[in-house]
């Protein structure tokens, strides 16, 4: 009852692999062909025209410097931007928040600005008051902005809008 195993022959006979030789000498042949014959056209190459070396990108660099500490940030600003500009920001950035101006005195050198939060928002996420003071120093301008009763959060989105709207 034991059939006889079956073998299979792996190897091709004489013809197939005549066959398979021809076939492989016909595609190295055609493509010889198209390597010598240049192939298709290409599109007229543009002039290169040489700038000279290309610059690295520009990163903004990293002009501002701030740190909270007990209800007040504290911002070291370029000397490039100037106090009523800084006042400036500081105005629209929290009148556009809700707050109220309720005082605002500007010099060259020095300006404060005081501001109350919008009304019926007396909670305690909101600060009574916002106070920010700009000041010219020898290095560049100081930044200070006070919250009664403190909160860093709105201190360094303020701070953040204020830059924004400076271009920094």
């Amino acid at each position: 009852m034991d059939r006889p195993a079956r073998r299979i022959s792996l190897s091709p006979d004489a013809r197939t692999l005549r066959h398979l030789v021809a076939m492989v000498t016909l595609v190295a042949a055609s493509v010889a062909m198209a390597m010598l014959a240049g192939g298709c056209e290409s599109a007229p190459q543009r002039p290169v025209r040489d700038y000279g070396p290309t610059p690295p990108p520009q990163r903004a660099p990293r002009e501002v410097r701030a740190m909270y500490d007990g209800g007040r940030l504290q911002a070291a600003l370029p000397e490039t931007l100037r106090v009523p500009a800084v006042l400036a920001a500081a105005r629209t950035t929290l009148s556009d928040r809700g707050f109220t101006i309720v005082e605002h005195s500007s010099t060259a050198g020095l300006g404060k600005l005081s501001a109350e939060p919008p009304a019926g928002s007396r909670e305690l996420l909101w600060p009574r008051n916002v106070t920010v003071t700009a000041a010219q120093t020898p290095r560049g301008h100081r930044l200070d902005i006070d919250l009664d009763p403190g909160n860093s959060v709105l201190a360094y989105a303020i701070l953040d809008d204020m830059l924004r709207r400076l271009g920094r």
